[in-house]
């Protein structure tokens, strides 16, 4: 694939060669392979052997809601199955950490600050780069280089494994990530790094709806120096109280509500809005809403607020 990136009409040529006197003993071949197989298909099916018919996620989707308004299903129960439906929607840049909160370490930095950054990463994997991000080098799982005693950092610098960001996150986990210690890279189109993912995103992307609710206290987590993680669900009036600033969109009652409607769009994780009293940070998002925000108090303001009060 590298070669025929670089040079499409050479290789092409090249392979032309090849592959006309290969078809000569190919095409007879496949062909008697065909004919064989469908010789046996008909021996062993029976004749009269009626095919069920596949049903679609749309059909389901329309039993679903009859049954629930038949009350055969509850709300809940409804939920449960529409979610369920919804995994083989999922898609690994669903649930990636984007490339705005990745930690990254040029390779060119390793000698001077790759032990800090090691030791500061907030998530697992950190991606070492050339010239720009999008020159991956390669990834290091920090937990194996603490477990292993802090070695040598070039000696733990793992081959990267990229996907596009249309792979379906359970393709994913069955191909590639097999264990919690891997993790591919997703890419774009034009292979631009987007984001990073491993089992642990998945499974947190999975479960999170699922998760009990911990309270008003757990809507709100904070990460200090002024950082805040926020539930998406979390009123406005709620992080107003706990974090004494002016919260205020006239019909909006979230904080998710208030970043879709500023926005005007759907957001994507890592899209940032900036407010009078703080700036904010998508960090996840499903199907229809926006499920964490990351808060940056902007601490003058919010001195500015409490003087007045």
């Amino acid at each position: 694939k590298f070669l025929a990136a670089r040079a499409p009409s050479q290789i092409l040529i090249l392979t032309t060669r090849f592959l006309k006197p290969a078809r000569a003993v190919l095409d007879p071949l496949s062909a008697g392979v065909e004919r064989i197989s469908e010789i046996i298909v008909r021996a062993v099916v029976p004749r009269k052997l009626k095919m069920r018919q596949r049903i679609t996620t749309e059909e389901l989707e329309t039993l679903i809601e009859m049954r629930e308004e038949q009350g055969t299903l509850n709300e809940p129960e409804a939920s449960m199955i529409r979610e369920i439906l919804g995994v083989s929607t999922l898609t690994v840049r669903d649930c990636m950490v984007p490339r705005v909160n990745l930690p990254l370490l040029a390779i060119s930095d390793v000698a001077e600050d790759g032990l800090a950054a090691l030791e500061k990463a907030d998530i697992r994997f950190v991606v070492v780069h050339g010239d720009t991000p999008d020159a991956v080098h390669g990834v290091i799982d920090t937990h194996q280089w603490k477990v292993a005693g802090r070695p040598a950092i070039l000696n733990y610098i793992r081959p990267p494994v990229f996907v596009p960001e249309t792979l379906p996150a359970m393709d994913a986990m069955e191909k590639h990530l097999s264990g919690s210690a891997r993790c591919v890279l997703i890419v774009d189109e034009y292979g631009g790094l987007e984001g990073l993912v491993s089992q642990d995103e998945i499974v947190d992307w999975l479960l999170y709806d699922a998760a009990p609710w911990q309270g008003e206290g757990g809507e709100i987590q904070d990460l200090g120096s002024g950082r805040y993680l926020l539930d998406g669900t979390t009123r406005l009036d709620h992080i107003a109280d706990e974090l004494k600033i002016t919260l205020t969109e006239e019909g909006i009652d979230t904080i998710g509500g208030l970043v879709f409607t500023q926005l005007g769009h759907m957001p994507k994780p890592g899209e940032r809005l900036s407010l009078e009293s703080a700036d904010l940070k998508v960090r996840r998002v499903s199907r229809s809403r926006v499920q964490q925000v990351e808060m940056r108090l902007n601490l003058e303001k919010v001195a500015e607020e409490d003087a007045e009060r």
